[in-house]
């Protein structure tokens, strides 16, 4: 995961704990924004930062929400990324802060206020979302069938159905002519030139007739 760490400089201490936990569990943090050079690429580089990044954590703390404060630059950037800032972005409380004095944006969401460490309970809240996230994932792959298992099973209903029609053909041809030579038979077998045998013949008939309607589904 991908993530943009966004705090004031006044609590870079804590800043560098989170950053080494989340590094340790493997994700990528943009993190150093005082080690880049000043000027207009600075802020480009920025907001690039936050452009490519998956997740948004932002340290809160009265400084950091402060008018004027870079923090909130970052924020505004996150907040043109992600309008709906869920499962995006994660507030995280290091410093009493009024509520109040927080931005909107930040109050959609749950604030997470670690009561122990901070940067073990930010991994840990991390690795829920993802969990979640992966859930979601993987409940949709359950509920929709693969292409190729759509496709098999319409190529074996159309050859099915295919099947089931020529049996209905020969069927009603077989059985016409069973219908046909039974007639004849009973009617007038000396005219038609058929015997007790032709009458043996179309009940054969007829039975095999029977016999090659397809049934079921």
């Amino acid at each position: 995961m991908i993530i943009f760490l966004s705090y004031s400089s006044d609590r870079r201490d804590i800043a560098e704990q989170v950053n080494l936990a989340l590094i340790g569990s493997g994700h990528k943090v943009f993190f150093d924004r005082d080690s880049l050079p000043a000027g207009d690429d600075y802020h480009i580089r920025i907001r690039k930062g936050v452009e490519n990044s998956e997740v948004f954590v932002f340290l809160i703390s009265p400084k950091s929400v402060a008018l004027g404060s870079y923090s909130l630059t970052e924020l505004k950037y996150a907040r043109q990324k992600w309008p709906d800032p869920r499962q995006r972005v994660l507030p995280v409380m290091i410093e009493r802060t009024e509520y109040q004095q927080m931005p909107n944006y930040l109050k959609v969401v749950t604030v997470l206020e670690p009561e122990g460490n901070v940067p073990a309970e930010v991994v840990a809240e991390l690795e829920r979302w993802n969990a979640h996230a992966q859930g979601i994932l993987d409940s949709r792959s359950a509920s929709t069938p693969r292409q190729e298992e759509v496709g098999r099973g319409k190529t074996v209903s159309d050859s099915r159905g295919a099947g089931q029609l020529g049996r209905r053909v020969a069927s009603g041809i077989v059985g016409a002519f069973g219908a046909v030579m039974v007639f004849m038979s009973v009617v007038d077998a000396g005219v038609a030139g058929i015997s007790e045998g032709g009458l043996l013949i179309g009940a054969l008939a007829l039975g095999s007739a029977y016999g090659l309607w397809p049934r079921g589904k």
